[in-house]
């Protein structure tokens, strides 16, 4: 006697490097949300079910972070708008939750936020396996990195011309080329990484 044991698999992601994928946060600037997956590559795979669930939780989260959405499919809702967890629900193919997982974005808008890595566990949940048991959880690091800071000014500062702005003047009719920062204008970088453009 053959007994066939149908057995529904697991959803497997790929975060658009593998199951993990790695992205650098640049704390300090006015607008840095940055994606938790590879939004060109990510993809789901399953055996022909529809996908019903997907969480992306901040595991080590720090005073600040926070995960938002940049818009959602038709028929996706989603909770935890502004947490370290977001869960999302609906009845949808796996290219619609690509698009989902696609949406979320990581946030800190600290000025001086804690500079550690940050791993954030994904997982799906197909229409046949139970909530307790979706798919092995991919991990996104985010690591940190500070802006550079540019002082045009450098340690030249006068009255009316404080700050890191550099002020000059340029005759018009002129040949004579005006400096567009002071000769001892400073760029640091915390990081100590370099810079790759100017």
């Amino acid at each position: 006697t053959l007994v066939i044991d149908a057995t529904d698999d697991q959803p497997t992601l790929d975060l658009g490097g593998g199951t993990g994928y790695a992205a650098t946060f640049v704390a300090g600037q006015a607008t840095t949300a940055i994606a938790v997956v590879d939004t060109a590559n990510v993809s789901i795979t399953d055996d022909g079910t529809n996908i019903t669930a997907a969480t992306v939780d901040i595991t080590d989260a720090q005073p600040g972070d926070a995960l938002f959405v940049t818009g959602l499919p038709t028929g996706i809702s989603v909770t935890g708008i502004g947490t370290t967890s977001l869960s999302f629900s609906g009845d949808a193919s796996t290219s619609t939750y690509e698009t989902v997982l696609a949406a979320a974005r990581f946030d800190n808008p600290l000025a001086s936020p804690a500079m550690l890595d940050r791993n954030i566990a994904i997982q799906v949940t197909d229409d046949a396996t139970p909530a307790n048991n979706p798919s092995v959880a991919a991990n996104a690091v985010i690591s940190f990195e500070s802006a550079p800071v540019v002082d045009l000014n450098g340690d030249d500062a006068t009255a009316g011309n404080e700050g890191q702005d550099y002020t000059t003047k340029f005759t018009l009719g002129s040949v004579d080329p005006v400096s567009v920062a002071d000769l001892d204008a400073i760029i640091l970088d915390a990081d100590n990484n370099g810079l790759i453009s100017q």
